[in-house]
């Protein structure tokens, strides 16, 4: 397998992004939305690219192993940042914690260093989010999600065209 987005979620508040983003990912590919036609690289892994969805970050453990890139999706708890800040970071530089980064009680820190103390953890693993401090209890308004959801979905994109793969890499 070749990549995985793995929108971490629920139906409560501001922790729907995650889900609200691999949906939009995954209507944009079977759609064949306009932006795709600049993204060969996501046309070429169409068999290789999987978009799912978690309840709890640590549900994801199971599923990561075999891929080669890992890109997470998720509301994100931040008091050095913004609300609605788009963050980018690599699962390098998350260590272990109890939940103070993500939104959920154990965190998808936790779920990214049990992936790598397990042996499953892709080296090419990144974590997408919106900070949703202070209201992390409300939904982000429409038109922010909106345009947040847009961000994100470039992010997911040009992450995916910068990866090195070929349909025979994909073969093999």
């Amino acid at each position: 397998m070749s990549i995985l987005v793995a929108g971490i979620g629920s139906s409560y508040g501001a922790d729907f992004l995650g889900w609200e983003v691999a949906d939009f990912l995954a209507r944009g590919i079977a759609s064949r939305h306009p932006q795709l036609g600049q993204i060969p690289a996501v046309l070429q892994l169409e068999d290789g690219l999987q978009i799912k969805k978690f309840l709890h970050p640590t549900a994801a453990v199971a599923s990561i192993g075999g891929y080669r890139s890992v890109l997470f999706v998720d509301a994100m708890r931040s008091s050095e940042h913004l609300y609605g800040e788009l963050l980018q970071l690599h699962a390098n530089d998350l260590q272990p914690t109890s939940g103070a980064l993500s939104s959920h009680s154990s965190g998808l820190n936790d779920a990214i260093n049990l992936s790598r103390c397990l042996g499953v953890l892709p080296d090419d693993c990144w974590v997408f989010g919106l900070n949703a401090l202070p209201l992390e209890d409300q939904p982000f308004s429409a038109e922010l999600q909106k345009k947040l959801v847009a961000a994100l979905w470039q992010a997911v994109v040009n992450r995916c065209s910068a990866l090195p793969f070929s349909r025979h890499s994909l073969s093999a």
